[in-house]
C-alpha cells in the first residue's frame, strides 16, 4: 500500500503524531508485504518504503502549501503500483481530476470535505 502523509503548514504537531498513530494502526492491523510512506505538502518529498515487519521509522519533511496531485503522479509512476493509496490529510489540498489506478482512502480531520474520488473516513 502508499500512505501519503500531509506535511504541509496546516498540520500541526499533534496532528501529525495522530497521522503516525494511524498509519501504524493501518500497518498492524493489514500486515502489507510493502508499505511505501509518501511525505507530502505541495510536492512529494520523500518515499520512503517498509517491508512486513520492518521496524517503520517516522521522519516528516515538508511545511509549504499543499497538492496531492503530485502524490498521484507519483503512485502512478512507481513500477510496481500499490493496490491501495491512503491519504492522511486536513484535505486543504488541490486534486488531479482523475483518480489514480488504485482505489484512494482519505482520512482526514475535516469529513465533511469533498473530494473528487475515493473514500472519505473521520480521523479522530
Amino acid at each position: 500500500i502508499a500512505v501519503a502523509v500531509d506535511t504541509s503548514g496546516s498540520i500541526d504537531a499533534v496532528l501529525l503524531s495522530q497521522f503516525a498513530a494511524e498509519l501504524r494502526s493501518v500497518v498492524d492491523d493489514v500486515r502489507p508485504a510493502r508499505v511505501h510512506v509518501i511525505w507530502c505538502d505541495a510536492k512529494v518529498h520523500r518515499v520512503d518504503t517498509f517491508e512486513r515487519d520492518d521496524a517503520i521509522e517516522l521522519k516528516p519533511v515538508g511545511g509549504g502549501g499543499t497538492s496531492h496531485v503530485p502524490v498521484m503522479d507519483c503512485v502512478d509512476a512507481m513500477e510496481e503500483p500499490p493496490v491501495a493509496l491512503v491519504c492522511l490529510t486536513d484535505l486543504a489540498t488541490a486534486h488531479r481530476p482523475e483518480p489514480p489506478s488504485m482505489p484512494v482512502l482519505w482520512a482526514t480531520t475535516n469529513p465533511g470535505a469533498t473530494v473528487p474520488y475515493g473514500e472519505v473516513v473521520a480521523v479522530e
